[in-house]
């Protein structure tokens, strides 16, 4: 257990998760700023660089109604390079031994009977493909109005076996108790799931899988004669790209965020909002490099871990605000 577990951790260069991964940007209503000592009347210190505001959509009156917005979209790579295939690759090595006044390395019929060999980036990239799907129902009346919304992402990503998906839904909820007092809550609920895969520009042992696929030998195959993983007799150092697409990198994150308010407005201009909320996450990691991979069998066993994060915060505060139209031309606004 830790204060953080983040995504993708297992080799350097995989992307961690951002401050609004939580959030369906189809709920979103607004955004704004708060700068100065309006950011930090409220939120105090820490918030003096300024804070942003996110509103989320609420209910509306009228009719229930029912809305669905879907997308899928493909993905695909561009300007690969270019590699050697194996004849090529072993004609070349012939040639710069031969240059550096050294025995070959492959005799004449093993480079006559080599072939294409094997294109590496072929075998851990493919199409990737995003879906989602949204669905948010809205109904009210002069009293109470309501909004629930449920979504559903997922992301294939170019590189295979590595991808995510997040389910998220919220419940928004208004409802006025007399001319003076209103109530409301607004609630949501997140999941997240990433199965990553080696990524980053490490070398030798701890090469990832784009660049292990970038400079493996093209005469090795994916499976030698036994059905194990191939390796480079000649530098075994790096390892098999397609092993490491057998690497267990996978983490969880569950989100519960709920809020509640009481507001009291004695009279049109002046308005008081009592506003309390928790912010709950529990995110988990498993990790697990096979025997498969080169630092796998050199641990000697595989390596393994399990990482556990919670954390909650909460929140309450009481603002007061006075707007006020004069003229209809001046605008007087206090906080």
């Amino acid at each position: 257990s830790s204060n953080s577990v983040s995504h993708g951790s297992l080799y350097k260069g995989s992307s961690k998760d951002g401050a609004l991964i939580d959030l369906n940007p189809n709920d979103i209503e607004s955004i704004d700023i708060l700068k100065d000592a309006s950011a930090a009347a409220i939120y105090g210190s820490d918030a003096s660089g300024g804070v942003a505001l996110i509103t989320t959509k609420r209910g509306k009156s009228g009719k229930a109604k029912i809305t669905y917005t879907g997308s899928v979209a493909m993905q695909t790579t561009r300007d690969l390079p270019k590699l050697l295939n194996a004849t090529d690759f072993m004609n070349i090595q012939s040639q710069v031994l031969g240059e550096l006044g050294k025995d070959p390395r492959y005799t004449a019929e093993e480079i006559a009977g080599a072939g294409k060999g094997t294109d590496w980036l072929k075998e851990v990239i493919r199409t990737g493909m995003v879906n989602e799907h949204n669905v948010s129902v809205t109904a009210g009346g002069e009293w109470a109005k309501n909004l629930f919304s449920l979504s559903y992402y997922e992301h294939k990503g170019v590189v295979k076996e590595n991808d995510m998906n997040r389910i998220t839904g919220r419940l928004n909820s208004d409802i006025k108790i007399s001319k003076h007092f209103k109530v409301g809550i607004q609630s949501s609920y997140s999941q997240i799931k990433y199965h990553d895969v080696p990524m980053g520009d490490s070398k030798a042992d701890k090469a990832a899988v784009i660049y292990s696929a970038i400079h493996m030998n093209p005469t090795v195959p994916v499976r030698d004669e036994d059905g194990n993983f191939g390796y480079n007799p000649y530098r075994d150092i790096y390892p098999n790209p397609a092993s490491l697409l057998t690497i267990t990198d996978e983490t969880t994150t569950k989100n519960l965020s709920a809020s509640a308010y009481l507001e009291y407005s004695p009279i049109k201009e002046l308005t008081f909002r009592l506003t309390a909320g928790t912010d709950i996450r529990e995110t988990q990691g498993d990790q697990y490099v096979p025997t498969t991979t080169y630092m796998g069998r050199v641990a000697p066993n595989g390596q393994a871990s399990k990482q556990n994060a919670q954390s909650d915060r909460s929140l309450i505060n009481i603002v007061g605000t006075y707007n006020k139209l004069i003229a209809e031309k001046h605008n007087i606004n206090l906080m």
